[in-house]
């Protein structure tokens, strides 16, 4: 079975204190307006007693038994008298009223004493005995507490009814002052469910009370932050990955390559030699198909070997806008059979930035051979360098299809390639440069035609 909540143990609490407080509170009230009534009602029933033993003693003096019973009738009027009784000093009945009436009952007793003796009496303080010689009768009234018991059981009735709307009342208060305090944190206790299950992009809803609203403020600071850090460790997890699985695949690639050149260097010029003892002559297709083969392993092997080797930099300052417009010129005379062109938009003012100039030359002809492969060796390839903010900036512009938004992120893994031929090494290799340059390499597609690879080096 499962505990009650906060919720309803305050509900619960609340109900308890509002419950004994208002028990305590109506039995104290009630007994005190039960004093306060019982005392008015002896005092009033005091006075009629000594009303009737003042008028009944003319009466009780001549015996004159009509008189004091008219006098006990009219007084047998009032409310609560239920039975009148009048005896002289020996203790006879000489007038006798007797209602019908329900109990319980009270009884109130005077002694009736002759005028003079009482004003005797009064003046001289004659004491007991003078008291008791100068008595002639005595009056008794019972009168019946039916009415105050009703009375009394109607207020009873009425505290319970005034105690249990109070209790109520307060109860819905105290329910929404709690409310107000128990859902943000049951709000705050499934948000941490369902980040622990996985579900991390949630977060607390702000309560109205600043307290708790402080405290969801908190919660989500808490989960951003933890958030930044597990993305953090990720990243540099697979950024650990990334280069652990770079690191072996330049060591395989080494080795490969190795492996090959050696073989393949010696089939070249085996082949130069049976060429030369043959006397095979210029133009021979199966001739050409040879070389054309060894001469594209020879440019596989090139591009393992590149990618294999630790991309160390020899930084030099180096005015990169110039050097640019080099790498571009040389990289012009491979054009010369094709319909492509280079538009050279390079940024004129001399511009010196510490980089490794071999390296970063290598990387953009990867760039511009790229580029030449998509545009199908037609078209105009478009290079420019500029300024922006606190980075130098190359772009290339290709004339080719561009590239697939889920392509982006893949296309710089080794070994990944749309093309038929290829090894998928260069635009890698085009990375590993950059970053060893602490710079950026960004792809994005033209709004008109074509992809442009921007790389951007820090100025400082």
């Amino acid at each position: 079975m499962p505990r009650p909540g906060i919720h309803f143990r305050l509900m619960f609490s609340a109900f308890l204190l509002f419950l004994i407080a208002f028990a305590i509170i109506g039995y104290l009230g009630a007994g005190m307006v039960q004093r306060f009534v019982l005392t008015r009602f002896q005092e009033r029933n005091d006075f009629l007693t000594e009303y009737l033993a003042a008028n009944a003693e003319l009466g009780i003096l001549i015996e004159n038994k009509s008189a004091l019973k008219k006098l006990a009738q009219n007084l047998a009027e009032e409310k609560d008298v239920a039975k009148i009784e009048i005896f002289d000093k020996q203790g006879d009945i000489l007038a006798l009223v007797d209602k019908e009436s329900q109990g319980p009952y009270m009884i109130s007793k005077s002694p009736v004493y002759s005028e003079k003796i009482v004003q005797d009496r009064r003046e001289f303080s004659s004491g007991p005995e003078g008291t008791r010689a100068n008595l002639v009768g005595k009056v008794q009234i019972t009168y019946s507490l039916q009415e105050i018991n009703s009375l009394m059981h109607s207020l009873y009735w009425k505290l319970v009814v005034l105690a249990v709307g109070v209790v109520l009342s307060s109860l819905i208060v105290f329910y929404v002052i709690s409310r107000s305090l128990v859902v943000p944190i049951s709000r705050l206790a499934q948000t941490a469910r369902k980040v622990a299950v996985g579900e991390r992009e949630h977060r607390a809803q702000p309560g109205k009370v600043p307290e708790t609203k402080d405290m969801a403020v908190a919660f989500n600071t808490m989960l951003d932050s933890l958030e930044w850090s597990s993305k953090a460790l990720e990243e540099a997890y697979q950024e650990m990955m990334q280069q652990k699985t770079m690191a072996e695949l330049g060591r395989f690639s080494m080795i490969i390559a190795h492996e090959v050149k050696n073989p393949l260097g010696i089939i070249k010029s085996s082949f130069d030699i049976l060429k030369k003892d043959l006397e095979i002559a210029q133009g021979n297709t199966m001739v050409e198909y040879i070389e054309d083969e060894i001469l594209r392993l020879n440019r596989l092997i090139e591009e393992f070997l590149n990618f294999s080797r630790p991309a160390k930099a020899d930084f030099q300052p180096t005015e990169v806008n110039g050097a640019v417009n080099d790498w571009v010129l040389r990289f012009e005379i491979q054009l010369n059979e094709t319909d492509l062109r280079i538009n050279n938009q390079i940024f004129g003012e001399k511009l010196y930035i510490n980089i490794d100039a071999d390296l970063l030359c290598r990387a953009f002809n990867n760039l511009l051979k790229n580029a030449m492969q998509v545009s199908e060796e037609r078209g105009v390839i478009m290079v420019s360098t500029s300024t922006r903010e606190n980075f130098w900036v190359l772009a290339v512009h290709d004339n080719g299809p561009g590239v697939d938004d889920e392509l982006k992120e893949k296309i710089f893994e080794p070994f990944f390639t749309t093309k038929a031929k290829g090894t998928g090494l260069g635009l890698s290799f085009v990375q590993q440069v950059v970053h060893v340059h602490k710079g950026r390499i960004t792809i994005q597609n033209s709004a008109d035609q074509g992809a442009i690879f921007t790389i951007s080096l820090p100025l400082d």
